[in-house]
């Protein structure tokens, strides 16, 4: 069965071989998913502290995350998302059809990632516990 792989993130995903050659671009969607998260500030509570500023900087709290542009499952199709993307829909929405850039490739001098050798699924802490009993 020949699987899709549909990147849904913002940049073209390079894939390497084991020699660091490129044997293969997945170029992005025209909508990437995007993890979209609300915050508030409440003095005080975030930093255990009655000051609203740390450092000069303001504290908010996370209060909120969901998933933005999530197409629909589709038969023989796995998603690319980025890895925050990939975290958040392991823990609240247990879908099996998504990937994650692994085993980087960088530039040697600059440290930059240009792609990667491999892809992961992120499984959830309760998931993992299952496979490790």
């Amino acid at each position: 069965i020949m699987i899709r792989l549909v990147n849904l993130t913002p940049h073209i995903i390079k894939v390497f071989d084991d020699r660091n050659q490129m044997v293969e671009e997945i170029y992005s969607s025209k909508l990437p998913v995007r993890v979209v998260e609300s915050c508030i500030a409440r003095y005080g509570m975030a930093v255990k502290t009655d000051r609203k500023m740390v450092h000069g900087f303001l504290v908010k709290e996370l209060v909120e995350s969901k998933i933005s542009n999530m197409p629909d499952k589709k038969q023989n199709t796995m998603y690319i998302v980025s890895r925050v993307a990939a975290q958040y829909i392991a823990r609240y929405m247990q879908r099996d059809d998504i990937l994650t850039i692994a085993d980087y490739v960088r530039d040697p001098k600059s440290g930059v990632i240009l792609g990667c050798r491999n892809f992961c699924k992120v499984i959830d802490k309760d998931k993992l516990k299952k496979i490790l009993k």
